[in-house]
């Protein structure tokens, strides 16, 4: 175990990209195994001292970032097992939490198979992913994290540790009483609501649920991750990819929905049209896009990135499906992108990776703060959400973009103020968002959770009835409150 108790050797702990300020800690314990995990978190119990789990700081929300007491880094708990194949091809294996998302995306890659979840940030931690419930463009077709989860190693607050594995520990109803490595965990699930779309904010809650879904997207709130066994897929042939542009936003969302209805229509398919992920950029979006890469087309007022799975019989009759569903729905067909190798695949990557790196470039010039939203509805509803953006975003002063997983009805909107003013009236526009999402049926975070940043807001979807159930559990679990102040819940409600 590696101890950093000099200020000047952890300042690199202390944040992430959500901007917030770290309280006083008085040190970083870098672990290499689970037992010693259990060692610090049980004499950090015993003396009341606040555990902030720090993963690898790409998170949006705060929940790395301490408010006070100790940091427990999980950089050291970084290796991965062997790769387990099963009779069907899937596989499975085991990864320890300090292991980078892009590391075990291509070492399973290497062995044969693939592992789903693709959060953009290819840098986090498995665990930080794993406690985020994290998703990402593919996660229209795979889901997010939590269905790749086959099982868990989680260290309580007073240094239990506790091996889940799927669909051993299950709730009767809305009890849990079982037997756990020679502990009894019995207690009532959190009695709230689960919002019917993709959702990262809060504690999962559903009668009859694992016990293992209560950990995943919880955000070290009620125990340190400190190995995961996930599930793997058989590598894929290939995969292609476009880049469609549209003159008209409406003809951009009439085209998402024909493709929605053929993807659902044929699951799994390599010889209909099946997208794996979609993705939309706003005029705004392409604006910004056009600075770095002039081919944008200039006509063009949204565009979506498309990614399907094939094989070599089946690419060519795919890629004209596709084009034939581009030109049916009005878009620029003459204008629009294809990869047709994998030098233009990774250019289209760069090209929808690239936005938030120029965003961020915008911001810094102007010394402020974006306001950004995590927000998803249903997907009856998304068309209702898109107007309430339009509605008090078109006339307003501030530049703004919308983009990301439209496939999930997942968009980012990002307010980009150029002075402090603008920064606090665009906060109340965004309240504005938060509000219209919950009376549609969203959710305030459909992949980055709540962490510190959006506490007042999971107070708002919770409500202070739902946020004491949550508190009940975690409590349970934490009795001595140490771990993950100030997230997901108020500090003063534990």
């Amino acid at each position: 175990m590696i101890v950093k108790r000099n200020p000047d050797e952890f300042l690199n702990y202390l944040n992430d990209t959500s901007g917030l300020k770290a309280g006083p800690v008085s040190g970083v314990y870098i672990p290499e195994s689970t037992e010693e995990v259990s060692e610090i978190l049980k004499q950090a119990s015993e003396r009341g001292e606040p555990v902030t789990v720090s993963g690898n700081g790409t998170g949006t929300t705060g929940g790395r970032v301490p408010n006070s007491g100790i940091i427990l880094a999980t950089d050291r708990l970084n290796r991965i097992g062997r790769f387990m194949s099963h009779p069907d091809g899937t596989g499975e294996v085991s990864v320890q939490a300090g292991v980078l998302l892009k590391t075990l995306q291509t070492e399973a890659l290497e062995n044969g198979f693939l592992y789903p979840p693709d959060p953009t940030e290819r840098n986090a931690f498995i665990g930080g992913t794993i406690a985020t419930n994290a998703s990402g463009s593919r996660s229209f077709r795979y889901g997010a994290t939590r269905r790749w989860v086959s099982e868990l190693t989680v260290v309580l607050s007073d240094g239990t540790v506790l091996i889940i594995p799927r669909g051993q520990y299950v709730a009767s109803g809305n009890e849990f009483d079982s037997s756990i490595q020679g502990r009894r965990v019995r207690f009532t699930i959190p009695d709230i609501s689960m919002p019917g779309v993709k959702h990262a904010a809060g504690y999962f809650s559903e009668p009859g649920m694992d016990l293992i879904d209560l950990f995943i997207g919880s955000e070290g709130t009620l125990g340190v991750i400190t190995e995961a066994k996930v599930k793997l897929l058989p590598k894929p042939s290939r995969f292609f990819s476009g880049i469609f542009f549209f003159p008209e936003e409406q003809d951009l969302l009439a085209f998402v929905s024909s493709v929605k209805t053929e993807s659902v229509a044929n699951p799994g398919s390599l010889t209909r049209l099946n997208a794996t992920s979609l993705e939309y950029f706003d005029l705004n979006s392409l604006g910004f896009l056009k600075e770095k890469y002039p081919q944008t087309p200039d006509q063009a007022k949204g565009a979506i990135y498309f990614e399907q799975e094939c094989n070599p019989e089946t690419e060519d009759g795919l890629l004209e499906a596709w084009f034939d569903l581009l030109v049916r729905h009005n878009g620029l067909p003459e204008s629009s992108w294809f990869a047709q190798s994998a030098r233009e695949e990774d250019f289209f990557k760069e090209y929808r990776h690239a936005l938030p790196a120029l965003i961020n470039e915008f911001l810094s010039k102007n010394g402020v703060r974006k306001i950004s939203s995590d927000i998803a509805v249903p997907e009856n509803k998304f068309s209702e959400m898109m107007a309430v953006y339009h509605r008090f975003l078109d006339e307003s002063p501030f530049k703004w973009v919308i983009f990301g997983h439209i496939g999930d009805q997942h968009l980012h909107m990002n307010i980009l103020p150029r002075s402090a003013e603008e920064h606090d009236q665009g906060k109340l526009i965004y309240l504005e968002f938060i509000r219209e999402a919950l009376k549609l049926g969203g959710t305030i975070s459909a992949e980055h959770g709540v962490g510190k940043l959006k506490v007042p807001y999971a107070e708002m979807m919770f409500g202070d009835s739902g946020l004491k159930e949550m508190a009940r559990v975690k409590r349970y679990f934490d009795p001595a409150g140490i771990l993950g102040r100030g997230t997901v819940f108020p500090e003063k409600m534990l």
